[in-house]
């Protein structure tokens, strides 16, 4: 018995060891093509198997999420689909195959009964097929168009087709591509960080959810009337791009007490290079992550706003409407960056799920990241908020070990992280994948 054990060990040792050499030889583009291959063959299971596997040799290979999104699209997948796209057009920006990623986006829009994504996607592929001039394929998205429209619209787009084939065009070798990928990171004016905000009205709002409401957490209990006066809200999340200026300019990633700012691990897409803060190509307009709460209040300081308080975000996400998410009371996994079932699992670019946005327009607050809020974590702030007043509070007058953090996060898998009235803590020295900001600033 011992014998035959051992040769049983020899034989489950080999056959790990050669997957090991197997798999350490292939190279991400033969992946890639093992994975096209699969996907022709029908076996879409198989093709993402294979460019999982491609990912972890290099995850900012931009095809590896072109075919991804085709094998979830073929799958009937349509929200993965799409992440998996727009991830392939931010990563390859001058790639050949660019207006097939819109067009089929614009396919897994229609599945998902959103005509007017639909047509943004397909409209923007027929623009990449005539710059291309890859008319044969124009001609299909303009005739996709004129399917799916009515009316002056439907109209255009047949007189565009009675001009078929259109004038041949001269590519420009030095044309700047619609979707641009610098190879060195934006050094935007602090001016332009003062830009993109909306302004919400003060007044009364109702926080925290109602008794009547069964799916919420009693953190989020009792339901209370604050009032809060006008501010200013960030539009988007700070973006990489942003928080790249702040550390070129502060030279440092720990604050004069010695409290980690930024944790620049393989999760962070901005890296150190010789003494200057860069960002990862392709990841400038996502949203900047692995800060702690001490690397958004830095920053916060040193661009001129504020941290919002919990309250001053719960207002901007569910609006005056009282709405259970930004966009409405029915959970829907395709307005936000997410990880449920049907969602994209992905960390994606600010702004990419208009349809998420909140009554204000505020863009995602719910999915993509967690955004720190000012105030100091208490589970039952809410039963005794009310014997301390409720104009502007700031959270807890002693300080607990966490702070409040909001939203839910693109790897997060229950939809009752992403309710507007949704609450949780996280120690002030914590950073992580899914962990980020945005910036409020008192209107005066």
């Amino acid at each position: 018995m011992k014998k035959i054990g051992f040769i049983l060990f020899l034989t489950v040792m080999f056959f790990i060891i050669s997957e090991c050499f197997i798999t350490k030889g292939e190279s991400v583009e033969s992946l890639v093509e093992e994975a096209r291959v699969c996907i022709k063959n029908k076996d879409y299971d198989g093709a993402i198997e294979k460019l999982l596997l491609a990912t972890k040799k290099n995850s900012d290979y931009g095809p590896i999420y072109l075919y991804m999104g085709s094998a979830y699209y073929l799958k009937g997948k349509y929200n993965i689909a799409i992440a998996n796209y727009k991830k392939f057009l931010n990563l390859s920006p001058t790639h050949p195959y660019r207006g097939d990623a819109f067009y089929n986006s614009g396919n897994c829009w229609l599945k998902l009964d959103n005509k007017e994504e639909a047509i943004k996607a397909i409209e923007k592929a027929k623009e990449i097929y005539y710059e291309n001039n890859e008319f044969e394929y124009y001609k299909k998205a303009l005739k996709k168009l004129i399917d799916i429209t009515s009316g002056s619209q439907r109209e255009t787009y047949n007189e565009e087709l009675r001009n078929y084939p259109p004038p041949t065009i001269t590519p420009k070798p030095t044309a700047i591509p619609s979707i641009s990928i610098p190879t060195m990171t934006p050094t935007p004016s602090l001016l332009s960080f003062r830009e993109n905000m909306v302004t919400i009205p003060e007044g009364y709002f109702l926080m925290g959810a109602n008794d009547k409401d069964i799916d919420a957490d009693t953190r989020e209990k009792p339901s209370h009337r604050v009032y809060l006066s006008s501010y200013k809200i960030d539009i988007y999340e700070v973006t990489n791009a942003r928080y790249c200026e702040f550390l070129n300019e502060k030279g440092m990633e720990r604050d004069e007490n010695d409290n980690l700012l930024i944790s620049l691990d393989e999760f962070c897409k901005i890296e150190n290079a010789s003494g200057h803060y860069r960002v990862k190509a392709g990841y400038e307009n996502h949203p900047v992550v692995c800060v702690s709460w001490y690397g958004a209040q830095a920053y916060a300081t040193w661009v001129g706003k504020r941290l919002p308080t919990e309250a001053e975000w719960e207002r901007a996400a569910k609006g005056s409407k009282d709405f259970i998410y930004p966009w409405g009371n029915k959970w829907d996994p395709s307005r936000c960056s997410n990880s449920t079932v049907g969602g994209g699992a992905l960390l994606m670019p600010t702004g990419s799920y208009p349809s998420g946005a909140s009554p204000d327009k505020v863009m995602d607050m719910a999915g993509n990241v967690w955004e720190w809020c000012s105030d100091w974590y208490g589970g039952d702030y809410y039963s005794t908020v009310l014997s301390q007043g409720n104009k502007n509070p700031r959270g807890p007058d002693v300080s607990t070990s966490y702070k409040v953090i909001r939203g839910g996060g693109w790897d997060s898998d229950n939809s009752r992280y992403f309710r507007s009235t949704g609450r949780s803590g996280s120690k002030p020295s914590k950073t992580g994948e899914s962990l980020g900001f945005r910036l409020v600033k008192d209107v005066k």
